[in-house]
C-alpha cells in the first residue's frame, strides 16, 4: 500500500448513559469514531445515533491523501444497541451508515469539503440520506 492509502477502524461500547467532559456544542461523544456520527449545528447533517448509550458499534473506513494535498474518505459504520435503551436518548434499532468525503485546500486558509452519506435504520422504510459542501476557514 502507498503511504497515502489509510485504512483506519474505530469502535466503542458504551453502558448506561455516557456523558462526554466538555460538550462540544451539542455534539454527542461519538462524534470522532468517524464521519457518519458528524453533524454541524447548522444544517442538521444527518448523522448516526452519538451518544453511546447502551450500545456497541464502529466505523471502518479508508483515505487516500493523493500527495498530501487532497482526501478522499469512504467509510462504512454500525451502531447496535443492547439490553433496555433509555427512551429518547439511545438507539432503539440497529442503525447502518455509508459515507464518502472530499477535501481539498484553496490555500492554506481555506479548504472546500463536500460530504455525502446514507443511512439505514433497521425496520424503517425510509433510509436517510444527505449530501452537504462546505467552504472552512482554518484559524
Amino acid at each position: 500500500l502507498p503511504s497515502t492509502l489509510i485504512p483506519y477502524a474505530n469502535f466503542f461500547v458504551g453502558f448506561g448513559n455516557p456523558q462526554p467532559l466538555v460538550d462540544g456544542n451539542g455534539a454527542g461523544i461519538l462524534k470522532n469514531v468517524g464521519i457518519n456520527f458528524e453533524t454541524d449545528a447548522l444544517t442538521g447533517y444527518p448523522k448516526l445515533n452519538d451518544t453511546g448509550s447502551n450500545a456497541y458499534g464502529g466505523a471502518i473506513g479508508l483515505q487516500y491523501l493523493f500527495n498530501l494535498d487532497q482526501q478522499l474518505v469512504f467509510e462504512v459504520a454500525t451502531v447496535q444497541p443492547f439490553g433496555d435503551p433509555i427512551a429518547g436518548i439511545g438507539a432503539a434499532r440497529p442503525q447502518y451508515g455509508f459515507g464518502v468525503r472530499y477535501q481539498i485546500p484553496i490555500d492554506r486558509a481555506w479548504l472546500f469539503r463536500a460530504d455525502a452519506t446514507y443511512q439505514i435504520v433497521e425496520g424503517s422504510d425510509k433510509p436517510t440520506f444527505g449530501v452537504r459542501a462546505e467552504i472552512r476557514r482554518k484559524f
